[in-house]
């Protein structure tokens, strides 16, 4: 009987001895990819990069400052995250340091931009935005692909920054966008 406990005490040993190198192992290694992440999507964003696991999705958001093109920055963010993670289930929020003015604008210019985006009126959305943040010394730029439309406006040191699924993209776009 003795020889019989010391193999049941060997085996409860090694398996705790097991999981926890195995525990230990997957811990590192996700430590390790999340800081791999952060730091290429830091160098890419020029900001502070956050990574929060909600369930199966990786929220990454990050604070790249101002940019000149919203779409280059998301698209370079996107394809590093696709390239170099093995983040398949991911949602990116880019950080944007809204004033109250830039809010307003787009409070009331937010049906025209998710109209345009749900029927391809991006013409009928540049005359709109034109004419609205015309004269309210507002800058902005809107870019637009097979999948997404882009709109970042600036008020001064203020920014803001939306990117909106387009809903009906079946009028695909070719050549480089």
């Amino acid at each position: 009987m003795k020889n019989h406990d010391f193999r049941i005490a060997v085996f409860a040993v090694a398996l705790l001895v097991s999981l926890g190198v195995f525990f230990g192992g997957y811990t590192l290694d996700r430590e390790l990819t999340d800081r791999n992440t952060r730091a290429g999507l830091t160098a890419l964003g020029g900001g502070p990069v956050n990574l929060d696991r909600q369930g199966k999705v990786t929220v990454i958001s990050v604070e790249p400052g101002q940019v000149d093109n919203l779409q280059e920055t998301w698209k370079s963010l996107s394809e590093f995250i696709e390239r170099d993670t093995a983040k398949d289930n991911y949602r990116i929020i880019i950080q944007d340091k809204r004033n109250s003015h830039l809010k307003e604008a787009f409070d009331q210019l937010q049906p025209a931009v998710y109209e345009a985006a749900a029927n391809n009126t991006f013409v009928a959305l540049q005359h709109q935005l034109a004419e609205y943040l015309g004269g309210k010394d507002i800058n902005y730029r809107f870019y637009i692909d097979n999948e997404r439309l882009y709109l970042q406006m600036q008020d001064g040191d203020y920014y803001l920054y939306q990117v909106i699924e387009r809903v009906n993209n079946q009028a695909t776009i070719t050549g480089e966008a």
